[in-house]
């Protein structure tokens, strides 16, 4: 006989079936508990804002077209498009299909629709575009490489933060080395900042004699810093060197042009005593014509023609050291001019030369006063664990309207957007004895009071 299952008593199955019922129970409120999460994740995916596209956005397009008289499907487009920067793709046998502000869907069903209208098809195509690349998103502000970044979806505020190297670590470890490298930087700034100050007023006098100019013009900025002992020291100095510079070019060239003006003078004394002498011979050479034809007639006696060539001799002699002086003080005043053009050339070259030099050493100055200006800014930021970083981000729609938004570090980016990271600035130590300044916190109290607080 088969040997057949013998239930237990009434008590031990009654404590079995009591069991079987508690976990159906646990296994009931496990799967009723999976069913609300994925009901609650499908509600937040439908919740979200569907993705719009925008310039730099790269999608795939791909066409099928089925035709019933061959029997087969075939793919006109398919090929990967970057959204230009008005908002178009421009595909083949459509043109340019306006992408701005549309979604994927969207966007098929136009390309759809334009390529039926283009081909004169019976039945509309297929068409499917996916997103292959997004366009990025931007990151500033208190971080440490602030710039560009690929976007990725669902990247958040603070995913962001560290893909740009996390938030700004001041280089200054310590207050104490701040204050020391504040109290430097303060002091080579005063010194570069009073250096480029006289060098851009002597830079205004040496454009002033390159022009010839009778007065030094300071442009108006500068005129109004009246009140700076800097820049009325320098306008004196520059002033005075001026006028002293430009009368003694002015009474050099003032006696060159005297000894010109002597020079010619005497030229043309020269040349009125060679015209003298020409009238002189030609009226010895009309005597000596007279004499021959007197004594060709026998009314005058020989010898005297000896006289006469004697005569004309002199004169000629005369006349040659007149055009050789001539000749000689011509070339003196030619010499003259081309000192006096010397000179002027001369003088202009030295002053391009002084502003070519003095222009290389301002570019030096004002690199060594960014570097200053750096090293303080670095050395008097000083910031305290109780700050908090704030988050703003700076969207554009399709229409081009940008729209700040106050951000958390859980907020998610789109692309495009420009996320801006900002500490409460800190206060600017006082350096000699100067307040440089201090701004208040996001929370309305100054770093100093942070810093006390902590």
């Amino acid at each position: 006989m088969p040997k057949f299952f013998k239930f237990p008593s009434d008590s031990r199955s009654t404590k079995i079936h009591e069991r079987i019922a508690a976990m159906a129970k646990r296994i009931g409120t496990w799967a009723g508990a999976a069913l609300l999460a994925s009901m609650s994740h499908g509600a937040a995916l439908a919740d979200a804002p569907a993705y719009e596209l925008g310039p730099q956005d790269k999608i795939r397009v791909s066409v099928i077209e089925w035709f019933t008289g061959a029997g087969e499907l075939r793919s006109p487009i398919n090929g990967e498009y970057t959204v230009s920067p008005n908002g178009l793709i421009s595909l083949p046998l459509v043109g340019d299909v306006k992408a701005l502000g549309l979604e994927a869907a969207a966007l098929a069903t136009q390309v759809s629709e334009k390529l039926q209208a283009k081909l004169s098809l019976s039945e509309r195509p297929t068409t499917s575009i996916e997103i292959v690349q997004f366009r990025p998103f931007f990151v500033m502000g208190d971080l440490e490489r602030p710039g560009e970044y690929a976007y990725r979806p669902g990247i958040t505020a603070l995913q962001a933060v560290s893909l740009a190297g996390g938030f700004y670590r001041a280089s200054s470890p310590t207050p104490a080395q701040a204050q020391r490298e504040a109290a430097q930087a303060a002091g080579e700034r005063r010194s570069l900042g009073a250096r480029i100050t006289e060098l851009s007023v002597r830079r205004f006098r040496l454009e002033a004699e390159l022009k010839n100019a009778e007065a030094i013009e300071f442009p108006q900025d500068m005129v109004t810093r009246k009140a700076d002992p800097v820049v009325v020291a320098a306008m004196r100095l520059e002033g005075t060197i001026f006028d002293a510079r430009r009368r003694a070019f002015t009474t050099s060239i003032a006696a060159q042009k005297k000894l010109i003006d002597l020079y010619g003078q005497e030229i043309q004394a020269l040349k009125a005593q060679a015209e003298s002498l020409e009238r002189h011979r030609d009226s010895t050479k009309q005597q000596a014509d007279n004499l021959r034809s007197l004594q060709a007639r026998g009314l005058a006696t020989m010898g005297r023609e000896f006289d006469i060539d004697r005569m004309l001799a002199d004169v000629a002699i005369r006349k040659q050291e007149l055009d050789a002086k001539s000749l000689r003080l011509q070339q003196e005043l030619v010499k003259a001019e081309n000192a006096t053009q010397e000179a002027d050339a001369r003088r202009r070259q030295d002053i391009a030369g002084e502003l070519q030099t003095l222009q290389a050493t301002l570019d030096d100055f004002e690199q060594k006063l960014l570097m200053a200006d750096q090293t303080l800014n670095e050395a008097e930021f000083m910031p305290s664990r109780s700050q908090r970083p704030g988050f703003k981000l700076v969207r554009q729609d399709a229409s081009g309207a940008e729209t700040e938004i106050v951000a958390t570090s859980a907020t998610p980016l789109q692309p495009g957007d420009i996320l801006i990271v900002r500490f409460s600035q800190s206060i600017r130590t006082s350096v000699a004895g100067s307040e440089t300044g201090a701004q208040a916190s996001s929370n309305g109290a100054s770093l100093t009071e942070a810093n006390a607080a902590r």
